[in-house]
């Protein structure tokens, strides 16, 4: 059912509790005063009511429309909304300007996967975080190997067994060891059987953030070594 007399804050107000008139724009990612376009009434399978809200951003450098979702509740004098969720998805991008510098790639896949995760797509993500391990680890390994004139970049690039290939070209055990872990955790996320029942998506994430720690680590204390020399 839509509500289109409603047209201004003030009137959702009147009718409604739980009404945010300041949002985070899911486009520019500001803090916003929106203005409202429309609002719609609708009610699921359960006979749950929700109302929609298209609201058009105020930042003039976006202006873009966006769709907020509530949950209705009776209340004593008026309605409640309660928040669900907002349309485009807003969430949390992963930014590193170091883990950038090696692999650009990695911080692409982990956020498409980051994403998928937010808006519920619990059956996917898994795998997105697995292949951006990859291309961490790929792109790593050719990143230290930038002035060795012996390096087989390709060797590399096209290696099935990222394990192998952590082992034989990395030798800081506990890039080796973090990594190793993630990538058994990843590979029950795209395969039929879980082999690690007790572990989820966080753990996976977990391993993850442990393998950049250590590869930041090791950057930094190289970097001091070439510089403090004797």
């Amino acid at each position: 059912m839509a509500i289109n007399y409603i047209n201004n804050f003030q009137d959702l107000y009147s009718i409604y509790e739980g009404v945010d008139h300041y949002q985070n724009c899911p486009k520019c990612n500001r803090i916003v005063e929106p203005k409202l376009i429309a609002c719609s009434k609708t009610y699921d399978i359960d006979e749950q009511p929700y109302l929609t809200l298209v609201l058009e951003c105020s930042n003039v450098k976006c202006e873009n429309l966006y769709l907020i979702s509530y949950e209705i509740y009776t209340g004593y004098k008026k309605d409640i909304l309660g928040y669900v969720s907002s349309y485009p998805y807003n969430f949390d991008a992963y930014k590193d300007v170091q883990v950038e510098q090696i692999s650009t790639s990695f911080i692409k896949i982990y956020n498409e996967a980051l994403e998928a995760e937010t808006i519920g797509f619990l059956s996917i993500c898994g795998a997105g975080y697995r292949k951006s391990l990859e291309f961490l680890i790929k792109d790593f390994i050719i990143f230290i190997n930038t002035d060795n004139q012996s390096f087989n970049i390709e060797e590399v690039r096209s290696s099935k067994s990222v394990v192998k290939l952590i082992k034989k070209c990395i030798d800081n055990p506990k890039i080796v060891t973090a990594a190793e872990k993630a990538f058994w955790i990843g590979n029950d996320e795209t395969h039929y059987e879980r082999e690690w029942e007790d572990m989820n998506l966080q753990d996976l994430k977990n391993l993850i953030e442990l393998v950049i720690y250590h590869i930041k680590m090791e950057l930094v204390m190289n970097d001091y070594t070439e510089k403090l020399k004797r």
